[in-house]
């Protein structure tokens, strides 16, 4: 089965050499057979720093259906549309302290046939005053898990719903809809649980990762975002569970899959 390993990024360049040592370790260690940035509209030099370390970068406005991006989900889908692979690792493009360990750990995840996502799980390190915590992310903490807790009591087992780092086959992923924006994490989680059920999905450990924490009043967006996508995801506005057809609101868009279901 062929791997590839993709990191959107939105103006990441204080990361950019973490990300380009991630990549080339990942490709030496054959790891993954590709490895692609895909850039949302960076206006930070992010592109340029990636890719004057070797990196393949692509930008997902000259992706098909070209134009303005609509967040992260719309990066992953543009991406993963031009990208063909039988199993897809994403990690998010502005983390410290991600391994080669890591992406192995979820790429074989799904040698497992009944497997159609893994989701890792970690301590949150956050750099204050040259010292590291533990930090848990607040919108996870006081939303996305307690919605699950309450709606989804089969994925209590996923310990960071919300978290970037994840694997999934290329099949899969192809197949579903995703959601625009921060969407993307809680949509993909709830379309493969929806579709091939909440068994379908592992918790895979990894060692701590560091996060830059963000000012309370720039999350207010992503819970809103988050709160919509668990209401598509799980049908609590009174429609069908991840329909296609539908608006989930928020702010949010429905990406429809290239591929119907097999």
């Amino acid at each position: 089965m062929t791997t590839a390993l993709l990191v959107p990024v939105l103006d990441e360049v204080a990361t950019a050499a973490e990300t380009a040592t991630l990549v080339a370790g990942c490709l030496d260690a054959g790891a993954v057979d590709r490895a692609v940035v895909v850039d949302g509209g960076s206006t930070d030099g992010t592109q340029e720093a990636l890719r004057d370390a070797g990196l393949d970068v692509l930008d997902a406005v000259d992706l098909p259906p070209t134009g303005r991006v609509r967040g992260k989900g719309d990066s992953v889908r543009r991406a993963t549309d031009a990208l063909a692979a039988d199993r897809y690792v994403l990690v998010d493009g502005d983390l410290r302290g991600m391994t080669v360990e890591a992406v192995v750990a979820l790429r074989d995840a799904l040698d497992d046939p009944g497997v159609h996502l893994a989701k890792a799980s970690f301590h949150r390190l956050q750099a204050e005053d040259g010292t590291h915590r533990e930090l848990g992310g607040r919108v996870t903490e006081l939303l996305a898990r307690p919605l699950l807790h309450r709606f989804a009591l089969d994925l209590d087992h996923v310990h960071v719903p919300l978290s970037g780092q994840q694997a999934v086959r290329g099949s899969t992923l192809r197949s579903l809809p995703l959601l625009s924006g921060y969407g993307l994490e809680l949509g993909l989680l709830l379309a493969v649980r929806h579709r091939h059920g909440a068994a379908a999905v592992v918790d895979v450990p990894i060692p701590p990762i560091s996060h830059d924490a963000k000012t309370d009043a720039s999350l207010v967006p992503m819970a809103h975002q988050v709160l919509a996508a668990a209401a598509w995801g799980l049908g609590l506005d009174g429609g069908p569970p991840c329909d296609p057809t539908l608006d989930p609101g928020g702010g949010l868009q429905v990406l429809p899959a290239p591929e119907e279901p097999s």
